[in-house]
């Protein structure tokens, strides 16, 4: 094992702020850890070209986890380490909840992604601000018919339920017992439920990370606001939950810093003399 340190950053809710933007501090801190010669890692729900523009913008070279630890992007390879995709039948399962709530599900093979809308329209239908976080009159569905005819090929890694919070607090425990010996499921925020093969999480990835990087988890920070953070919390050396985290993921870490709309991750790593 050698001395240096991987520093892992969830990306929404932590590295961004509500904006979906880079804090400066944050920009500069990453560039700092950098030329001391320290790992600095992405790790998201998000697959990795969905993250891509944002690990040009801070200039990293490292590996992305992405899929909620379903798929790794290895960059000198330019490779994909992918999890054992789900059973089509699973797959159709948790379509057809989505059809229930007639609300949004993605489906991703951890390159591309699939997504659908079963209501009408969410502007008129969906009374929770949180769903339009990422929202934009540039988002577009996927017509069912795609999933259909690519079912056999479409490998999928990963998926995300998303409807109003309510009916996700509603939903979460219910599906957690239903599949506990199935798949992992967690929280990606208060409107998303993020569904992952069995025993796959972000610290699964990580663990995969670490060993081929040759560096000990004593020496790993992981900064992140969700519940699916808290495996890479006790995975890692030093737990960081941001400010605007839920209380439980803040109880699982060990520092508590402030909120991803202020130089929170600027701050704590100068105090703590990391840069």
């Amino acid at each position: 094992m050698n001395n240096k340190k991987i520093f892992v950053f969830d990306v929404d809710g932590t590295l961004l702020n509500d904006q979906k933007m880079l804090m400066p501090g944050t920009i500069k801190a990453v560039q700092m850890l950098q030329k001391q010669g320290h790992h600095v890692l992405l790790s998201s729900g998000r697959i990795p070209t969905a993250m891509r523009y944002y690990y040009r913008r801070l200039n990293l070279n490292d590996f992305m986890i992405g899929g909620c630890g379903a798929v790794i992007y290895n960059p000198h390879t330019k490779r994909y380490i992918k999890a054992k995709p789900f059973s089509v039948q699973i797959v159709d399962e948790f379509i057809g909840y989505a059809k229930e709530l007639k609300r949004e599900i993605l489906i991703t093979n951890g390159e591309d992604n699939l997504r659908f809308y079963f209501g009408v329209d969410p502007i008129q239908e969906v009374d929770d601000p949180d769903f339009f976080r990422n929202y934009s009159e540039t988002n577009f569905y996927d017509d069912i018919s795609r999933w259909e005819q690519n079912k056999t090929t479409f490998k999928v890694v990963q998926m995300s339920l998303k409807a109003e919070g309510k009916i996700i607090s509603e939903w979460i425990n219910y599906l957690k017992e239903k599949y506990q010996n199935v798949v992992t499921i967690a929280l990606g925020s208060t409107v998303n439920i993020d569904v992952s093969p069995l025993g796959v999480s972000k610290s699964s990835a990580l663990a995969v990370i670490c060993k081929q990087l040759k560096v000990s988890t004593d020496n790993l920070y992981v900064f992140g606001d969700s519940e699916n953070d808290v495996s890479s919390f006790l995975l890692s050396g030093t737990a960081i939950a941001m400010g605007n985290a839920k209380d439980p993921v803040k109880a699982m870490a060990d520092v508590i810093i402030g909120d991803n709309n202020h130089e929170s991750i600027y701050n704590y790593l100068v105090k703590q003399q990391l840069i």
